[in-house]
């Protein structure tokens, strides 16, 4: 392995360039949540429910099919040659992206930010990694790491809400393209470039199993509420997405070395830690995606107040990650696991509850348990898996925990959010009021159509729409928040079983002590 020296004066300086690579990908993975109404309200681009939810999953989905693939380059050729790299591919897809007038344009655009994404993200880990390697602010380190993605995916509503107060949608995009450019300047003086000479090329027919599998799955599953749930093509769809990660599974399998060290999932703590990261982000990116909705279309938010109102969800993640640090590493990870996957659980035990006449406390409640239960469990986890990995191999270390996030994330955006739309749609239509056919498609397809569909009718039957529209999506948000409580139920149960201390094994049966064993000896003189 060659890397550039680290001086202790550049470790500070470092830590703060990768935090914000972190930063700007949680920005990007969240900063058009809250311009979800507003692109549907676009006449002009005219973009459906499924349309949005691509637009959405786009970038995770791109981010977990190729960050694999971009950590073992990056372990090839650099890491910040590969954060540079990517910092470049997301400037100039967030710019394609605000100049394009279709769905399909940004649905692109948003694939190619998780591009960029693919190549920081790995980057960012494994170089915050290398900085610190051996120092005793290691862990430190890495749970700045591990809050600054999660404050960053908080951050971006907020940061959209206000953009959309004073500019378009589009203002989303354009806002990604000069941080990418004094990224770019301070990368280079500022980070040392380590790689491994002796790293295995890239496997393109791996790579394209993967993204194959997973675009395959989410496509399923976003197009299930349109098509049926058990419909033949919905089910054979989804069947193709795991017929493809079987094949991936087997071609990784067959390799020298893998891109996805499937074998280490034999080691109970590293199993372990890898589901509690793909559950937990299942749960977080999906409910996000609904909350962001529910704050707008129920509650009647701006975009400002709506990321205003997600904010303390920041708080608490940093606020949990700190924690973690209060525990005496002799304890091992399962205790503050468990006790995040426990505060989660309450979390959206709390929303599930949630009615009509529900206000924001409600969902303020269960904001708090969530991100500081995301914070308990996210930074032990992580940890697990990068320890899993010799220095040369960190970047693939780094992208393996990278797609764990992705991976979850995708899914979850697809699953939680079909099933509220299929919950959504399946009330609008039998308890709806009478509606001409255009005005009735459109309410029952999204709680920001009805709204829009309202101001087009007289106010009596105005106001019906806009009642049920609202009652049928808490119902909906409260139905898909079981899923996302079961997911988290199995995170701790994953955490209590898996993640015992290093070193602790199950006592060994031994047979009964002879009577003069337990005679005492005389000390040897």
């Amino acid at each position: 392995m060659t890397t550039t020296a680290v001086t202790p004066n550049r470790r500070a300086p470092g830590l703060a360039a990768v935090c914000a690579g972190m930063l700007l990908l949680g920005l990007d993975n969240s900063i058009l949540n809250v311009a979800l109404p507003s692109l549907q309200r676009d006449a002009h681009l005219g973009i459906d429910t499924a349309q949005l939810q691509w637009v959405t999953d786009a970038y995770p989905l791109a981010l977990a099919g190729l960050v694999l693939a971009c950590g073992r380059w990056g372990d090839r050729y650099g890491r910040r040659t590969a954060l540079m790299l990517g910092l470049a591919v997301c400037g100039l897809a967030s710019a394609f992206g605000a100049l394009g007038d279709t769905p399909h344009q940004l649905i692109a655009a948003r694939a190619g930010m998780g591009l960029g994404g693919a190549l920081i993200m790995p980057a960012t880990l494994s170089l915050t990694v290398g900085l610190y390697r051996g120092h005793p602010r290691a862990r430190a380190a890495l749970a700045a790491w591990t809050a600054s993605a999660s404050v960053g995916v908080v951050l971006g509503p907020a940061l959209g809400g206000w953009l959309l107060e004073h500019f378009t949608w589009r203002s989303g995009f354009w806002v990604n393209v000069p941080v990418c450019a004094i990224a770019l300047l301070l990368a280079r003086p500022l980070l040392p470039n380590s790689r491994d000479r002796s790293a295995r090329s890239l496997d393109p027919t791996g790579t394209a199993l993967g993204i194959l599998a997973l675009t395959t799955l989410v496509y399923g599953t976003i197009s299930a509420p349109h098509h049926g749930w058990s419909s033949p093509a919905t089910v054979s769809v989804l069947l193709l997405g795991m017929a493809l990660f079987v094949l991936y599974a087997r071609r990784e399998r067959q390799l020298p070395v893998p891109s996805l060290p499937l074998d280490l999932l034999r080691t109970p703590r590293y199993a372990g830690a890898v589901a509690v990261i793909v559950l937990f982000f299942f749960t977080v990116a999906g409910m996000s995606f609904v909350i962001t909705l529910y704050l707008q279309a129920v509650l009647g938010c701006t975009p400002l107040q709506a990321g205003l109102r997600i904010l303390p969800f920041a708080g608490a993640a940093a606020a949990g990650s700190g924690c973690v640090l209060l525990v005496p590493v002799r304890f091992g990870p399962r205790p503050p696991v468990v006790s995040g996957a426990a505060m989660a659980l309450v979390g959206y035990l709390v929303l599930a509850g949630t009615t009509t006449d529900s206000g924001y406390g409600r969902t303020l409640t269960a904001l708090l348990l969530i991100g500081t239960g995301l914070g308990l469990a996210a930074m032990p986890c992580t940890e697990i898996v990068m320890n899993a990995a010799d220095p040369d191999h960190a970047g693939t270390a780094a992208a393996t925990n990278d797609t764990t996030r992705a991976v979850g994330s995708s899914l979850g955006i697809a699953v939680l959010g079909s099933v509220v739309n299929s919950v959504y749609t399946d009330r609008m239509e039998h308890q709806g009021p009478q509606l001409p056919a255009g005005a009735a498609r459109m309410a029952s397809e999204q709680a920001v159509g009805a709204l829009t569909a309202a101001s087009q009718l007289p106010p009596d039957q105005a106001a019906r729409l806009i009642a049920t529209a609202r009652e049928a999506y808490v119902h909906a948000m409260s139905v898909a928040a079981l899923p996302a409580a079961g997911a988290t139920t199995a995170a701790g149960l994953a955490a209590w079983f898996l993640l015992r201390r290093p070193g602790v094994t199950a006592p060994v049966p031994t047979k009964a002590p002879e009577p003069t064993d337990l005679v005492a000896k005389e000390p040897a003189v």
